[in-house]
Parts: structure tokens; C-alpha cells; sequence
């Protein structure tokens, strides 16, 4: 047997290599401590079976670092063999080299040798295989109520008071690889009725039109808890429900959020059912910024409330953002200038400017909360649906 070699587990530290293409080679390679016979599946993972000195068997994990010092050490043990390890001197003498010396510095050579080529390559393989796996999506903008009208200096702040502007309520949907999101809930019908909505179409209706069951759906995004956005709860009965903490600690339990400009645009109804999801599996806090599927990634951008979320989502087009109510109309992304409902004003300018940054300057890819053009500038799919990517 070869001598004990246990002061080259530093060496387990080299490099990457996908070893199954060696495993002939390990299936006859002898180790300091015994021989490590053929590759087994243990638990769901690969092992080598170790037969110890003494006939202990036991099962070590081997990954991608310890193979390919494996493969470097038996590609020394058979070089020390047919070289007889043998080097010459200046004067030309030979000189045995110690094993322990030529393993450290032969397996340190090689792998140092091919460390920057195997990480480089396998790398690259992996890159390419996780960007592959990110789906890519198709989103969707739902009017189901609207349009309304109101002066411009409501959705764009203390501009253009003389001029109005017509504005729509909007749910949205994102879909690819197998996986259906919806990105808020709309009004629930008792309070479309209650407040007179023109041109009111239940949220999971209007869904149904593009085949989306919202009793079926799994992942509801909240983006903030006003009653245009979250009063639709009761129409995804099965749906996990994603909202910032920080949002869901104001509207439920915070008692400023009951006082007049607050409750003017909440639904104590539907806040009160949020209150009794808590500890519930399908409530799902956020804190900050958060991916919750390959391809979807939810970004805080306070400011229109304390903790408005927005949601990013990788298109073939690059990366898209739904902002809700962070921008009412496209116009205020360009411009830098909200709506007149502010909770955080130096929050909100900030989130802009995070936005923009996200999407590389290409305001194109965000998408307001209530702007008309949403409706009418995207291809029509269904209606009152169009895809915006």
C-alpha cells in the first residue's frame, strides 16, 4: 500500500472538474488509507465505497474539489511508477524523491495548472445552464374598472390643475415556465358596488378572460394596501399571498392608518382579513427586497405608502418592472414627480431613481399604476387585457 498521505489535505482545496468521465480510473486507484472502490448512489447523493485498512468500510461524499484531487493524485501515483520518481541533479546525479514531496509538489502543479481552465470552463457551463433555467414572462395588464376622471394634479403632483386626465384601475399577471403570478387583487365586488365603480369587472373575471382561474392561483403579489389594490383578497382563496411586512404592520395594527386621509383609501373589511391571516401559511412577509420564483424578484419602493413593493420579472425583452401606484402615470418615472398621495416624499423620489437604474434607463420597461395608455398603447389580447411584454 502507498505511505499515508494525510498531509496533503490541504490539496482538497484545488480546483473543479466533473469527474464521472474518470471513473474507471478511481474504480482502481489505491488511497493512503485504502481503496476507493465504484461510485454508489447513497441517500440520493454519489459516495465512494472506502475500503479502510483493516476491512472497514466506510462511505465518504466525494464532490467536484475532492475529485479532481483524486484524479491528480493517481495521475502521480502512475507518473511516480513509470518514472520511478526519479529527477536529476545539476551534477547529474539522481536523487529518490520522498513521495510525500513529490505528491505535494506534482498534485499542487497540476491542478494550480488547470485550475483557471477547469474553473473557467465549468463556470461558464454552469452560467449558461442557470440563466437557461430563468423562465422568461409574459406580462399582463387587466382594466377591471374605469376609466375615471380627474385633474392631472392628482396623479402628477400640483401640475396642471386646469387639465384632467383619465386614469384606469388595473390588476396584472405574469407568466412563463410553468408558473402564473398575479400582481394585486383589485376591489372585491360588495365595495365596487358600494362606491359606484364605472366600468367595474370582478378581478377573477376579468382573469378568466386570458384562462387564469384565480381560485386555482398560487402566488398573489400585494403591492401596497390601498382598496383598489388588495380588496380582490377573497377571490384567490388558495393563493400565498405576498406583502411587505412593513406595509401589512401600518395598515392592520398601526392606528394612524384609521385616521381620514389613510381610511379614504382603505378597505377596513378586507384589512381586517389580512389581520386574521397572520400566522396563516399563505401569508408571505417580505422584508425589503426579495426573489420569490426563478425570474421574479419583489423590490421595496416606498414613498405613495410606507412599504409599496414593486415587481421585477425577466422578459425576452430584459427586465420589466410592474410599479403599481410607485408611478400612477408613466410620466411621473421621466419626470421625477408623483402622485399628491404621499406618505414619504424623499422615499418616493428615491425609488424612482432605483427603478430607472434597475431597468438601465429604459423607462420603457416600467409600467405605472393606473395610466390609460396601458390599455390602449399594447397589443389587445382579450377585453380589456393587453400584454405589455
Amino acid at each position: 500500500m502507498p505511505q499515508d498521505d494525510s498531509n496533503n489535505l490541504e490539496l482538497q482545496r484545488m480546483a473543479v472538474l466533473n469527474f464521472d468521465s474518470f471513473i474507471p480510473i478511481i474504480n482502481q486507484a489505491e488511497d493512503a488509507g485504502g481503496i476507493w472502490d465504484r461510485k454508489e448512489k447513497l441517500n440520493g447523493k454519489n459516495f465512494y465505497k472506502r475500503v479502510a485498512k483493516g476491512g472497514q468500510e466506510t462511505r465518504k461524499p466525494k464532490g467536484p474539489l475532492d475529485n479532481l484531487i483524486k484524479l491528480s493524485q493517481i495521475m502521480v501515483i502512475r507518473r511516480e511508477r513509470h518514472l520511478n520518481t526519479t529527477l536529476k541533479k545539476k551534477g547529474g546525479k539522481s536523487m529518490q524523491v520522498k513521495r510525500r514531496e513529490f505528491l505535494k509538489t506534482g498534485v499542487a502543479t497540476l491542478g494550480a495548472a488547470s485550475l483557471g481552465l477547469m474553473a473557467a470552463g465549468v463556470g461558464q457551463k454552469r452560467g449558461v445552464a442557470e440563466a437557461a433555467a430563468v423562465p422568461e414572462y409574459k406580462l399582463y395588464a387587466l382594466k377591471y374598472a374605469g376609466p375615471f376622471t380627474s385633474s392631472v394634479a392628482m396623479v402628477f403632483f400640483n401640475k396642471e390643475w386646469d387639465k384632467t386626465i383619465a386614469r384606469n384601475y388595473y390588476i396584472w399577471a405574469a407568466q412563463g415556465g410553468g408558473q402564473t403570478v398575479v400582481f394585486d387583487a383589485g376591489v372585491r365586488p360588495a365595495l365596487a358596488a358600494e362606491r359606484k365603480l364605472g366600468g367595474y369587472v370582478p378581478p377573477d373575471m376579468a382573469l378568466a378572460r386570458i384562462g387564469i382561474d384565480a381560485k386555482k392561483m398560487e402566488h398573489l403579489v400585494i403591492s401596497h394596501m390601498h382598496f383598489d389594490h388588495n380588496g380582490g383578497l377573497e377571490l384567490f382563496p388558495n393563493a400565498k399571498i405576498y406583502v411587505q411586512r412593513k406595509e401589512y404592520d401600518f395598515w392592520v395594527y398601526d392606528p394612524i392608518s384609521r385616521k381620514p386621509p389613510y381610511a379614504a383609501v382603505a378597505d377596513a373589511v378586507v384589512n381586517k382579513q389580512f389581520g386574521d391571516l397572520r400566522g396563516s401559511a399563505r401569508l408571505v412577509f417580505i422584508d425589503g427586497d426579495q426573489k420569490i420564483l426563478p425570474g421574479i424578484e419583489l423590490l421595496l419602493t416606498p414613498g405613495h405608502t410606507p412599504a409599496l413593493q414593486s415587481m421585477a420579472v425577466n422578459t425576452a425583452k430584459g427586465l420589466a418592472i410592474l410599479a403599481s401606484d410607485c408611478a400612477h402615470i408613466h410620466r411621473s418615472f421621466v419626470e421625477d414627480n408623483p402622485s399628491c398621495l404621499i406618505t414619504d416624499l424623499p422615499a418616493w423620489l428615491n425609488s424612482y431613481a432605483r427603478l430607472r437604474e434597475k431597468v438601465q434607463g429604459n423607462c420603457s420597461m416600467l409600467f405605472p399604476g393606473h395610466d390609460k395608455d396601458m390599455l390602449e398603447k399594447y397589443p389587445k389580447v382579450a377585453e380589456d387585457v393587453t400584454q405589455l411584454v
